[in-house]
């Protein structure tokens, strides 16, 4: 979902839509404050916090939910009395890991989407900036290795999702691998690599029973950029029963990821394959209803564009794609996510598989607290044609589900089934 102050340069309508359209990452309820264990020694001091700290921020936040939450009712009802249990906690936290865990707590009491308090040690605090905060941009530059951990059932030190050309790819991480230690410092998060620009850490990590140690080379780059780059960086094509089927993973939106995904589409790797699964699986949302357009498009109306040159050489241009599809989605395909899969699925355009989407759907609005830290907030209810996907989510048109302990992809294996199905049927019927 976008910010409600975010520019397009689409229609208006489409400028208040798309304040739907953002988080589909790690926006999970928080664990009981007890349960989350700071640390023996903080890996970087910048984690650290005091009491006048905490207050400012409780002060901070506070104020910002009371004046900007889009539900008065639970703005002035369930929000005083929630912080109020929480405050205690919140207060005492030593470190930006039990301050966060604390005040998430208490925001996990709207039960709203949308709604997350960030510090430096979360990989969205870099993700939001980098997409949308246009005076703060280079706060969204960040050494982040190319995975993320926990949410949607996944353990918080275990690997949900491992972007495409990422460092962490490069070093062969793989989805359910348990990160243990970075460094020789217990995992904790983004903040274990705070310090590592330009350098070479050591992860060491679980993979079913077995410990290795991988060497993983960082830099310091924008974490917008890695996902836009990890958008191109996915596609491929794999042949099944003489069929070409192409594959490209929207990891998040935003006009630079959508229009990286339209430009592979017609590169050679894609455009003359027989159908496409599309992955709206984890990552971010962001996305706005546009990003389908070359799904949709009519040839008639977007006739080839052709060139030769004084060699006789000609080129072909195409902007349409109308083959077969299959998209798939799961818990952690949320907010502009969910609008494509709501589109794809009703219209019938591609056939939805995987797991019921997140249910994520309000809009959000970045608060600033600190230099450490900000409120991401639901400032505005949103619905499509009437329908309200908060709380409630996309079912698939078919329920697969991956193995949570396993890299094995069940998902995609089954697309690649079903994707093939089309392909048939539809040359059956032409």
């Amino acid at each position: 979902m976008l910010p409600a102050n975010y520019n397009r340069t689409s229609s208006k309508f489409l400028n208040i839509l798309s304040v739907a359209l953002l988080f589909a990452s790690t926006l999970q309820p928080s664990p009981a404050v007890e349960s989350v264990k700071a640390p023996t020694a903080d890996p970087h001091s910048s984690l650290n916090c005091d009491r006048k700290f905490n207050s400012s921020v409780i002060d901070a936040v506070d104020k910002h939910v009371k004046k900007s939450l889009y539900s008065k009712d639970l703005s002035q009802n369930v929000w005083p009395r929630a912080l109020e249990k929480q405050r205690g906690k919140i207060l005492a936290a030593k470190n930006l890991i039990e301050l966060s865990a604390a005040m998430n707590v208490a925001i996990d009491e709207l039960k709203s989407s949308h709604c997350r308090f960030l510090t430096i040690n979360d990989d969205t605090y870099y993700f939001l900036y980098s997409l949308f905060n246009n005076k703060n941009k280079s706060k969204g530059d960040c050494i982040f290795p190319g995975f993320v951990t926990g949410g949607v059932g996944f353990e918080h030190d275990r690997v949900r999702f491992v972007l495409n050309d990422s460092p962490a790819e490069k070093a062969h991480i793989q989805v359910a691998d348990k990160i243990l230690f970075v460094n020789g410092n217990k995992y904790i998060g983004l903040a274990n690599f705070l310090d590592l620009a330009n350098k070479t850490a050591l992860i060491e990590l679980l993979r079913g029973t077995k410990k290795i140690t991988v060497s993983v080379k960082l830099a310091k780059k924008p974490m917008y950029d890695m996902y836009v780059n990890a958008v191109t960086k996915s596609a491929r094509r794999f042949t099944v029963d003489g069929l070409n089927l192409g594959y490209v993973h929207l990891w998040c939106g935003g006009s630079m990821a959508q229009e990286a995904m339209v430009d592979v589409l017609f590169e050679p790797i894609l455009k003359d394959c027989d159908g496409l699964i599309l992955d709206l699986r984890d990552g971010y949302g962001a996305c706005s209803p546009d990003a389908l357009d070359p799904f949709f498009r009519q040839a008639a109306a977007y006739p080839d564009f052709e060139t030769t040159d004084r060699n006789g050489k000609k080129r072909v241009s195409t902007v349409i794609f109308d083959k077969p599809m299959v998209a798939i989605a799961n818990g952690g395909s949320r907010s502009g996510k969910e609008e494509l899969a709501y589109a794809l699925k009703k219209t019938k355009r591609a056939l939805l598989i995987g797991d019921r989407t997140a249910g994520y759907f309000l809009a959000g609005s970045m608060e600033p607290i600190n230099d450490k830290c900000f409120l991401y907030l639901a400032i505005l209810d949103c619905s499509l044609s009437g329908v309200r996907l908060e709380g409630t989510g996309v079912e698939p048109d078919l329920s697969v589900e991956n193995d949570k302990t396993s890299s094995s992809d069940i998902q995609l294996d089954r697309a690649k089934v079903e994707l093939v199905k089309r392909i048939k049927e539809a040359k059956s019927s032409s």
